[in-house]
C-alpha cells in the first residue's frame, strides 16, 4: 500500500500501480521540483490563514518561495500544516496596510514575525501537533539587513571571517564604532580611546587637539550661522565677524584673562564689563581717543556724605620715584606703593600685602587703581582753595586796617 513522505510525495509500494507507475512518478517529480525551487504569489484574505501540504498534489505551502499579497487591516497569523512538517521556506510579506505576518506550526511553540515589505528565511522542525516550532538559524534574514533572534546575541562576521565593504543607505545605529580608515558622513562617538583619529570634512581630531586642515576653523549654529572663527594666523572672530577690519559690534563673554583687540565704530563699546546683568564699566572711543569708563550713574548710588579730612589723608600718601625689579634697563617711574595707599584709600587697592598662592607659593601681587584717588585729591584741592580764599580775605582786611593808621 502506498504511503506519503514528509513533503507529500507518494511512496509506491512494491508491485503496485502496474502500468501507471510512470504517472505517479512524474507527479512526484513535479512536487519535488515545487519543493526545491517553486515560486508562487499567494493573495491573503484579511484574516488568519492555514497553508497545508496535500499528499500527492500541488499545494501553495510546498513551494520554496511564497510571495504573500493582499490588503490587511491587522497583523495576521499563517499556520503551516501538517503539524509534523519539516521544511524550509523563503517568504515575503508583500501585503499592503503595513502589518506583520506571523508564521507558526501547531498550537504552541515559537513563531517568526516578518514585518511588512521584508523577506525572511524560515524553517519548521515538525515536533508534533502541540509543539510545532518555526525557527530561524542565523537570525531572520531580511532584504533590509540581518536581524538576530534576540538583542546582543549574534555577531556579524568574526575576527578571522570579516566582511570587506558594508554599504548602508540610511541610518546605522552602532553601539560602538572602531574605525581604521574611510569616510563617514555623520557619527556619534562615546569612547575617549579611539583606534585612530577621526577626520571629518577637513577637521582632524587627534587626542585632545582639534586640527583644521584648511585655513580656518568655524563654529556654526542653525545650519549656516557662523558664530566663531579662528583663522590661520590665530585671530579669533566673534558673532559672525570674519575680517580684522570689521566695524560692527561683537559680544564676547570670557571667564579667564584675555588679550582682546576690537575694531568698533565711534561710540560702540570695545568691551563691556558686567556684574550679573548690570554694566559696571566700558572701554569706548570717540574717533580719536579711548575712554576707560566706570559706571557712575546716580541711580546706582546712595549718597552718604562729603569726603572728610581730605587734606590730612592726602598728606598721609607718599608719592615717590621707583624702578620695577626684574626688568633690563628699567625706566624711572613715579607713583605709590600699593599697601601704603591701602591704609589711606582701601578701595583703590586690590589684594593683600605679602599674599602668596597657597598651592604654588607664587606671590599674588597687589594692584592699584590710580583713578580711585581722584575724588580724595579733588576734595583736598577744594579744601585748600577754601583755605586760600579765607586767608586772602583776612590779608585784605589787615591791609585795609594798616592803611587807615
Amino acid at each position: 500500500m502506498a504511503t506519503f513522505s514528509n513533503l507529500g510525495i507518494k511512496l509506491i509500494g512494491t508491485g503496485e500501480e502496474s502500468g501507471t507507475w510512470g504517472t505517479s512518478t512524474n507527479t512526484n517529480m513535479e512536487l519535488v521540483d515545487q519543493a526545491i525551487s517553486g515560486y508562487i504569489s499567494h493573495a491573503l484574505a484579511d484574516a488568519n490563514a492555514t497553508l497545508a501540504i496535500a499528499d500527492g498534489s500541488s499545494s501553495v505551502a510546498r513551494n520554496k518561495y511564497i510571495n504573500f499579497t493582499g490588503t490587511l487591516t491587522a497583523h495576521r497569523t499563517i499556520t503551516l500544516s501538517p503539524n509534523d512538517l519539516e521544511k524550509t521556506w523563503y517568504v515575503k510579506n508583500a501585503t499592503t496596510g503595513g502589518f506583520n505576518l506571523v508564521f507558526k506550526q501547531g498550537s504552541s511553540g515559537t513563531t517568526v514575525t516578518v514585518p511588512n515589505g521584508t523577506t525572511a528565511m524560515i524553517f519548521s522542525d515538525g515536533l508534533g501537533a502541540t509543539n510545532g516550532n518555526i525557527k530561524n538559524g542565523i537570525g531572520t534574514l531580511l532584504t533590509e539587513g540581518v536581524i538576530p533572534a534576540a538583542d546582543n546575541t549574534h555577531d556579524l562576521g568574526s575576527a578571522t571571517h570579516e566582511f570587506r565593504n558594508l554599504y548602508i543607505d540610511g541610518v546605522a545605529y552602532l553601539d560602538q564604532a572602531d574605525i581604521d580608515a574611510g569616510t563617514i558622513d555623520g557619527v556619534d562617538i562615546g569612547s575617549n580611546t579611539p583606534a585612530t583619529n577621526l577626520t571629518v570634512d577637513s577637521v582632524n581630531i587627534n587626542g585632545n587637539e582639534i586640527q583644521a586642515t584648511s585655513n580656518q576653523l568655524a563654529f556654526v549654529t542653525g545650519g549656516s550661522a557662523e558664530r566663531i572663527r579662528i583663522d590661520n594666523t590665530g585671530n579669533i572672530f566673534y558673532a559672525g565677524r570674519t575680517t580684522t577690519g570689521a566695524t560692527t559690534n561683537a559680544t564676547s563673554y570670557l571667564d579667564t584673562d584675555a588679550m582682546y583687540k576690537s575694531y568698533q565704530g565711534t561710540g560702540i563699546p570695545h568691551m563691556t564689563f558686567l556684574n550679573g546683568a548690570t554694566t559696571v564699566g566700558t572701554i569706548t572711543n570717540n574717533g580719536t581717543n579711548a575712554s576707560y569708563n566706570t559706571t557712575s550713574d546716580y541711580r546706582k548710588k546712595n549718597v552718604i556724605g562729603d569726603i572728610e579730612d581730605a587734606c590730612e589723608r592726602v598728606l598721609d600718601l607718599r608719592p615717590l620715584q621707583y624702578e620695577f625689579k626684574d626688568i633690563i634697563n628699567p625706566t624711572k617711574q613715579e607713583g605709590f606703593i600699593a599697601h601704603e595707599v591701602q591704609e589711606v584709600v582701601p578701595h583703590a587697592v586690590t589684594g593683600d600685602k605679602d599674599a602668596v598662592d597657597p598651592v604654588t607659593d607664587a606671590p599674588i601681587l597687589q594692584q592699584l587703581d590710580h583713578s580711585k584717588l581722584v575724588p580724595l585729591l579733588t576734595q583736598a584741592l577744594k579744601d585748600a582753595i577754601w583755605k586760600i580764599e579765607d586767608l586772602e580775605e583776612k590779608v585784605e582786611e589787615l591791609q585795609d586796617a594798616v592803611s587807615e593808621i
